[in-house]
């Protein structure tokens, strides 16, 4: 698998894609999290093979293949031992969510995250009437990590999950181990569930940043947790609507299934057939992908870093730069604009507002594209930022 593939541009304009359909033809758009690079060829002739056959009726929602591609692909990567039966598919990640805060508790009840935070994770739909609390990520020595006291603090009689994504979007953090049995503790300690959102777990970039599953600490905090995964972020198959829970307590697991069946509904047969294709035969893919992320992500730190007014941290995972944009907030407010996002449309580049993630000082850019696109989402950035002081 070449590299350079990944630097192939298809043209997604006045296509079924929400992410170049969303703006007016002029707009660049850079925000929702999909790539514009093809798909592995493995999983396109999957597709291709399981259409010749002319019926697609209601399919079986428990493929044993890809549940043993998973259970294999769990120990292989993550050294994380796990049972076929713990897997639940769902369409979505975001399904997934939801079911979880359902059945976290009564009524009232509430869960605590960090933010920001991908908004998903952030708010609950309102008719689970089961409110969210929140505390702060904080930036030091150049790395986004939980803040441990004021997350505690937040905790309170009516708290019963405690809500993680891993590796973190947006911030592009992969929590320690360290970190990740800190948050295990709290969660012991005030007796919650555990929902962690690890869509990206294939998206580590660097080899000492490893991703791990906080259910992989031990078989107790594995009693409290549901881990959400896909294959869909990792070889760009989201619009198959193809996930997974994996959830190792048995009470906990009926509850989850009993809450998405006739609500969430279910995966369909071609997004079985792609996840079991990519993770049977995408790894040299992946493996390609990760070095063309690794190059944008180094790419875009050091094109932001050199512009006034933005800055970001090296990016540890995902493929989602968070760029603080704080003073040029206040540059363009100056001048009409409420922030850099609406700002940078004036100049034809839709970037992601970070006001649904928690931060409005921030925005966040979309890095898995071709190296060409990206050049010129930052080249537009650049113009936009230096025309300011000449506006002011």
């Amino acid at each position: 698998m070449k590299k350079d593939n990944f630097n192939i541009f298809y043209d997604r304009r006045n296509s079924d894609s929400i992410k170049w359909s969303a703006y007016s033809g002029d707009i660049l758009p850079n925000w929702i999290a999909d790539a514009d690079y093809a798909v592995p060829e493995v999983v396109v002739s999957s597709l291709r093979e399981r259409l010749k056959h002319p019926v697609f009726g209601y399919c079986n929602q428990h493929p044993q293949k890809l549940q043993e591609l998973i259970v294999q692909r769990m120990k292989r990567l993550y050294q994380w031992e796990i049972k076929a039966d713990w897997l639940c598919f769902i369409p979505g990640v975001v399904g997934g969510l939801n079911s979880s805060r359902a059945i976290m508790g009564d009524i009232g009840s509430n869960a605590v995250t960090a933010l920001p935070v991908y908004p998903h994770v952030k708010n609950a739909t309102p008719v689970l009437e089961r409110p969210m609390k929140f505390s702060s990520m904080q930036n030091v020595n150049g790395r986004f990590t939980p803040d441990f006291d004021e997350l505690e603090a937040a905790i309170d009689d009516k708290t019963k999950m405690l809500m993680l994504c891993n590796p973190h979007n947006p911030v592009g953090t992969v929590y320690t181990k360290t970190e990740l049995s800190t948050f295990a503790q709290i969660a012991e300690k005030h007796n919650l569930l555990i929902c962690s959102d690890d869509i990206h777990a294939d998206f580590v970039l660097y080899e000492d940043k490893p991703y791990r599953p906080i259910a992989s600490l031990s078989p107790d905090i594995a009693e409290r947790t549901i881990t959400l995964m896909a294959a869909s972020k990792t070889f760009n198959i989201a619009g198959l609507v193809c996930s997974y829970a994996i959830i190792p307590n048995e009470m906990l697991r009926r509850q989850f299934t009993t809450q998405v069946k006739g609500l969430v509904g279910e995966v369909n047969i071609f997004g079985f057939l792609a996840s079991e294709a990519a993770y049977e035969h995408g790894q040299e893919w992946l493996a390609a992908q990760i070095v063309h992320l690794r190059d944008n992500a180094e790419y875009c730190h050091r094109r932001i870093n050199a512009m006034p007014m933005l800055s970001m941290n090296k990016m540890e995972a995902t493929f989602l730069a968070w760029v603080n944009a704080e003073k040029l907030n206040e540059k363009v407010k100056a001048v009409g604009f409420n922030n850099a996002y609406e700002y940078f449309l004036t100049y034809g580049v839709a970037v992601s507002d970070g006001q649904p993630f928690g931060d409005p000082n921030y925005f966040r850019l979309n890095l898995a594209t071709g190296y060409k696109t990206l050049k010129e989402v930052l080249d537009t950035v650049e113009t936009a930022v230096a025309a300011l002081p000449h506006q002011l």
